[in-house]
């Protein structure tokens, strides 16, 4: 059901926007896919000079993770569409976001 699949796609874009929200230099958007007709997508956009990486640097350190991590990067910034994502997967984007920022583990 239509309705169902953009829910559970909202749902998992918001368990990634939780994890970054409020780590300094580091934006969560809510958009839609270029390509799409309102696919859900997530952009975060990455201030280099306070994470002290670049959004390319980011999505490196993601894919060299366990387990590796794809996301797209536009300038500086990071794209996530849910399309992509399997069930469950969001929590390892999650993750991988807050090791890769460096959050300790119980920070929001």
């Amino acid at each position: 059901d239509h309705d169902a699949q953009y829910a559970r796609w909202r749902a998992q874009l918001a368990t990634i926007e939780a994890a970054v929200a409020g780590i300094p230099g580091v934006t969560a958007e809510r958009t839609v896919a270029y390509w799409s007709e309102g696919i859900p997508a997530t952009r975060l956009t990455i201030d280099a000079a306070s994470v002290g990486k670049s959004a390319e640097e980011i999505c490196a350190a993601l894919v060299a993770g366990e387990p590796g991590v794809r996301v797209g990067v536009e300038g500086e910034s990071l794209a996530i569409v849910a399309q992509f994502l399997e069930q469950g997967e969001e929590l390892a984007v999650a993750n991988g976001l807050r090791q890769v920022l460096r959050v300790p583990v119980g920070v929001r």
